[in-house]
């Protein structure tokens, strides 16, 4: 397709949700000059530009200032745990785990691995029970700029929204499968890379916010259809529930599986090269 010949609208009934992690940022902390520009052409041809990521609001915009500017729809942050709506800077659909568990799942973690990291968004905080030598250098990287530190028997246990725990790939599989085992009705738990462990809500994902996103297209009659692009295990939900399935050439095996669009790397502007592909009528 020339692009000097696309329409205003002709993205219109189109929708790309991006994991972000991975995905749309590259190995090098940035998103690629290539994806910025192949996604300012998409929404200003009426495209729709969702990212759909395990950070938190504020923790998006102190990583990547950029990424907020590139979307013109609300956002699945927390991995799916509330839509993020940028205009009005507000949360929607928000989901919290219950409360009655969450200390014997944090003393569980701290018995296996007392060396783990354990991050929790409660609203617009960041909690840890600990501050090792994990967190601390989280806190150094200023990748905690919101952080409070507490005791395990003191830390607040309502309205959270996610439990990180970061440690190594062997105990971070360990944790998983004692918590499976006594807390699967309970919560989700799965792994966003292989150091690192989130807890959530039961029935909360990504894929699961997908849905709010789909029906409320649909209750204001608007056909659309969703590119879902992802590279971790916490994306196979939503890559399921879209209507096109879109992994990177680094997207774990068990991602590529189920994805019938195969893009190039995160380091080489995989959004772009989805964009591309669609302009030029290639998926």
């Amino acid at each position: 397709m020339n692009i000097a010949e696309l329409s205003n609208d002709c993205f219109s009934d189109i929708l790309i949700v991006s994991d972000f992690d991975g995905t749309l940022r590259g190995d090098d902390g940035n998103i690629s000059e290539k994806n910025i520009s192949a996604i300012k052409r998409f929404t200003s041809h009426g495209g729709s530009f969702m990212i759909a990521s395990g950070r938190a609001e504020f923790v998006l915009d102190s990583v990547s200032p950029i990424a907020k500017t590139l979307v013109n729809v609300p956002c699945i942050l927390s991995n799916g745990s509330y839509l993020y709506d940028y205009k009005d800077n507000k949360r929607y659909f928000e989901k919290c785990l219950p409360s009655d568990n969450i200390r014997e799942v944090l003393y569980t973690v701290r018995d296996i691995a007392s060396d783990a990291g354990i991050r929790i968004v409660r609203g617009y905080e960041y909690l840890t029970p600990d501050e090792n030598e994990e967190i601390k250098k989280q806190i150094a990287t200023g990748f905690m700029e919101n952080v409070k530190i507490y005791t395990f028997e003191d830390i607040p246990v309502d309205n959270i929204n996610k439990i990180t725990i970061c440690v190594n790939a062997e105990k971070a599989s360990e944790i998983r499968s004692v918590l499976e085992e006594k807390y699967s009705s309970l919560f989700e738990i799965y792994k966003s890379w292989k150091t690192v462990l989130e807890i959530q809500a039961k029935g909360v994902s990504k894929g699961a916010m997908l849905d709010y996103v789909k029906d409320s297209y649909i209750k204001n009659g608007k056909k659309i259809k969703i590119y879902a692009v992802g590279d971790y295990e916490n994306d196979i939900d939503m890559m399921k529930r879209a209507d096109f399935a879109c992994c990177l050439s680094n997207s774990l095996d068990i991602v590529k599986k189920i994805c019938s669009i195969h893009l190039c790397s995160n380091n080489e502007g995989a959004i772009a090269d989805l964009i591309n592909k669609i302009e030029n009528c290639l998926v």
